[in-house]
């Protein structure tokens, strides 16, 4: 302060808000008041090689001073390690977006899920998605719906929503049902009556047809065919019979039975083939070596009480020409 007794200096503090360091005047002496804290959550310090003073936070002080949050106070928390998150034991810590990663739900551990959408609850195959309400309704109205077909093209067309749906093609009059998700994947069904007619491919180790059952294939009007492929057999038990129909023909690998033939097994047990009876006498099943009998003469009657040896032997002998006539013994 200048030593000039005349001029009078005063000091205020300006400050709109807070609280001024100013305190007041005692002769000619200014008293300003001292900062400090009011706990060791601010530090004040003197920087004096630039005169000034440091005001500065103690952080970690500041946290320890503050409580931890509860249900009804604000406060700190510490962050938990996802050990802690999947024991769901403690309650004074927070769980962070990793942590959530660590607690998906499963089978046996009740977490987080993610909610399945409408497609995935129709397909059901997912094991780690929920399913709400709503993805209920839309899968209870998507199996509820029959799928329909204008012609068979519409029909290789149309892609199945799931496996098991039921469609009706409209030309027709069939049903049909998916077996798979792909365009086109429908198996004709087979109902109790009426016209059944398509192709059918059974897939299972066996169709039966018990009791009174009658499997009709085609009819004078509308002919078919009952195709037993490879490795497949067709087996007609006791007290059971194929009828074959007038018009109806018996193929062996796609080859009609020839006229006047049998059915042989080829070489292997079971698999069928045919020839033609005389080919089948004379090749397959024939005895050579008879010897022509001289003097021999046709008989083919006599009397069994008077008949003599040479006679017996005319009639043996004219069995044999006749048998040699159609070709049962070869020579």
């Amino acid at each position: 302060m200048p030593d000039n007794p005349v001029e009078a200096y005063t000091c205020a503090n300006i400050n709109l808000t807070g609280i001024g360091v100013y305190d007041s005047q005692n002769g000619n002496e200014f008293d300003f008041r001292g900062i400090t804290s009011g706990n060791n959550s601010l530090l004040v310090t003197l920087d004096a090689g630039n005169n000034t003073i440091l005001l500065t936070f103690n952080i970690q002080q500041i946290i320890d001073d503050l409580p931890d949050a509860t249900t009804t106070q604000r406060g700190v928390l510490e962050t938990a390690t996802d050990a802690e998150a999947i024991g769901k034991a403690l309650n004074n810590k927070i769980l962070t977006p990793s942590n959530l990663a660590a607690i998906g739900a499963t089978s046996t551990f009740a977490g987080l899920i993610e909610i399945a959408t409408n497609a995935e609850a129709l397909t059901g195959a997912s094991t780690s998605l929920a399913i709400t309400p709503a993805n209920l309704a839309y899968v209870n109205a998507a199996q509820l719906t029959t799928r329909v077909f204008a012609d068979a093209v519409a029909r290789a067309a149309a892609v199945p929503a799931f496996a098991g749906q039921f469609g009706q093609q409209n030309d027709t009059g069939q049903s049909y049902c998916a077996y798979g998700t792909n365009a086109g994947e429908w198996s004709l069904l087979v109902s109790e009556s009426g016209d059944n007619s398509g192709t059918f491919a059974f897939n299972t180790a066996l169709v039966a047809f018990t009791g009174a059952s009658t499997l009709q294939i085609g009819d004078t009007i509308n002919p078919a065919s009952l195709d037993v492929s490879a490795a497949s057999y067709l087996n007609i038990t006791a007290t059971a019979s194929l009828n074959l129909d007038g018009g109806s023909k018996l193929l062996i690998s796609a080859t009609s039975i020839p006229a006047d033939s049998v059915v042989i097994t080829g070489g292997v047990a079971g698999n069928p083939s045919s020839k033609l009876i005389n080919t089948f006498i004379s090749t397959s099943n024939t005895q050579t070596g008879y010897t022509a009998f001289a003097n021999g003469a046709t008989l083919r009657t006599c009397d069994t009480a008077t008949v003599t040896l040479a006679q017996l032997a005319q009639i043996v002998g004219t069995l044999i020409t006749d048998l040699k006539a159609v070709k049962l013994p070869a020579t």
